[in-house]
This record gives structure tokens, sequence and C-alpha cells, in this order.
């Protein structure tokens, strides 16, 4: 058996006693909560039995709840690599896609759950939909996204809410979306999906996917094109210049958004907003790589402070895989 059918059939049997109508089944992976709503459905990634019908219960009989569950038990969360929360998101969309319309949507989830929520919009939004918003719920997210996003930690979560630790994350989270918005709700993580706590979860996410949409920022159809790139053995640490050949009339604010993601389990991602030098056409970059030795993929993505990503389907595309070796 291969690890995501593993994963698959431990999937099914976690979700095997949820509520909602079962979608695919086939698989008996996807649960459709309050299916008789109008409005456009909320995909959410959770990580408990109860969590889906609690937050069903909580956003009322017109709000679809397309439920779907995170890794969570199935992977040992301390080792298990960020390429298989993508896998597993793949599986998810593909049966999505062939139950749903999806033309409009909202996406998020909890915690374990974010992390497959995130690569849930970006498969969605490359496949030309409307995904109005995405919810992120206890998580740092790190992969841009040319949509609004929704940020939300606890009162009293100071392992995974970034204030309570003294950090300023809001000029990467200004260049990763077109429009960010955080929420500091009642509680510590694990509280949420409560029968005294999941009003306050719910009202924030009415209250979200009932405002206005902002306009999106016109997209570029081709961002940077790599003309020099690292080369496929870096050194730990060391500092890499990249030049690329940019659109034309970029503004002096433009930046751009570094993404390392480790190919190893238990890898952690690394994430840095540069300033971009530009002269006429040509620009250049100066990037760090990353200290812990191993396989990454580099992503460079064009953005501007409140703007969000400015080619992101091209930038997508262009991706570099690099070991880093330990100083000698």
């Amino acid at each position: 058996m291969n690890p995501l059918d593993r994963k698959i059939r431990l999937l099914r049997n976690f979700v095997r006693n949820w509520d909602g109508e079962v979608v695919d089944t086939d698989e008996g992976l996807i649960r459709l909560l309050n299916k008789d709503g109008t409005r456009p459905p909320l995909i959410w990634c959770f990580n408990a039995e109860h969590e889906p019908a609690a937050l069903a219960r909580a956003l009322g009989p017109d709000q679809p709840l397309i439920a779907l569950r995170s890794l969570n038990i199935v992977s040992d969360h301390n080792k298990k690599a960020i390429a298989e929360d993508t896998e597993v998101a793949q599986h998810y969309v593909r049966g999505l896609l062939s139950h749903f319309d999806l033309s409009t949507c909202w996406v998020g989830g909890n915690c374990q759950g974010a992390t497959i929520a995130v690569d849930i919009a970006r498969l969605l939004l490359s496949e030309g939909k409307n995904v109005r918003a995405y919810f992120c719920l206890e998580w740092t997210p790190f992969m841009p996204l040319p949509t609004r996003c929704v940020l939300l930690f606890g009162e009293t979560s100071e392992h995974y809410n970034p204030f309570l630790r003294g950090e300023n994350p809001w000029p990467q989270w200004r260049c990763m979306y077109e429009s960010i918005r955080c929420k500091i709700i009642p509680g510590g993580h694990g509280t949420y999906f409560r029968e005294n706590s999941v009003g306050n979860l719910a009202a924030v996410l009415i209250e979200e996917m009932s405002s206005e949409e902002r306009l999106p920022v016109p997209s570029l159809e081709t961002g940077p094109v790599w003309s020099m790139g690292p080369g496929e053995t870096i050194l730990a640490n060391q500092t890499i210049a990249v030049q690329l050949t940019c659109p034309d009339n970029l503004s002096a604010d433009t930046k751009i958004y570094a993404l390392w993601l480790p190919l190893t389990p238990g890898g952690i991602q690394k994430t840095v907003v540069h300033d971009l030098r530009k002269a006429q056409r040509t620009c250049s970059v100066s990037l760090t790589a990353p200290e812990e030795p191993g396989n990454w993929t580099l992503q460079l993505f064009l953005c501007r402070p409140d703007d969000g990503p400015l080619s992101w389907q091209s930038d997508l595309s262009q991706v570099r895989r690099a070991e880093i070796v330990a100083e000698r």
C-alpha cells in the first residue's frame, strides 16, 4: 500500500461517524452539512469529529459547510513533510470538483487543517474558482494567495498567537494577500468548537462572509523570469544573488516574497520579504539560503504591500530545487 492510500484509509475511518451527508460515496471523505443552504459553500478542514457539527449549527442552516479532515494523528505532526499536506489537498480537490460547482466559495481550516486548506485554496484559485477568502485559525500561513485572508488567533493561545510572542508579522502578511485581516477571538488553542465558544468563531466567519469584496488587483500575465539563479548545490546561510527579467513599470515599493520549502520530513519553511533592485527591465534580489541542510524548493513571488501577489499564477509555476549543504 502506498503512503497516500494508507492516509486515505485512515482518514476514511476517522470520518466514518461524522455528521452530514456523505458526498463521495466511493471514498466517504467529504461531508456536506446544511445542505439546503442557499449561500456559496464554506469548505473547512477540521481536526476532530465534533467540530463540523458544532460549526454548522453555529453558522445556521443557510450556510452550506463542506467538511474535510486534516492529517491530525494520521501523520506525526513533528515528522510530517509539507508535501504530505499538499498531496492530500490535491486528492480532496479532485473529489470536490467532481461533486460541486465551487465557482464561488470560501475555504478555511484550523491548526493542522489550515495547512491543507491553504493548498485547497491555491488549487481552486489555479482552476479559476472565486475563492472569496481563506480563513486560517490558529496557524501562520506561508503561501501567498491572490485573495483575501482572514487570520484568527485565540486571545490566550500563547503557542499560536504571534502577537503574544511579541512578533510583528504585518509587513510580511501585507505582501502575501491582496487583503489581510486578523481577528483575536476568546479562548485558547483547542477550545473554539466547544458549545460555549463556537459562536464566537461563527460570528467572525459570518461577518467576513457577508462583507463587501475588495476589487482584486489586476494580475500581470507574466511575472519575473529567472535569468540567473542559484545552482543546484548551495551552502547553508550562503548569500545568493538572483537576476530576473521583470515586467515594465514596477512601482518603487514592489517586493519579492521568497518561499523556501523543505522536502525532508519535519522541515520548517523559510519565508522572507526582500527588496527588489530594479534597472530598466532587469531586476535582482539578494537571498540567504536556509541554515538547515537538505533538499529544498525555492519560489519567488512578485508582491506589493497591501496588494499582495502581482503575478501569482506565473510565479507559482517557477520552482527551483536546490540541495543545501553544511558549511565546510
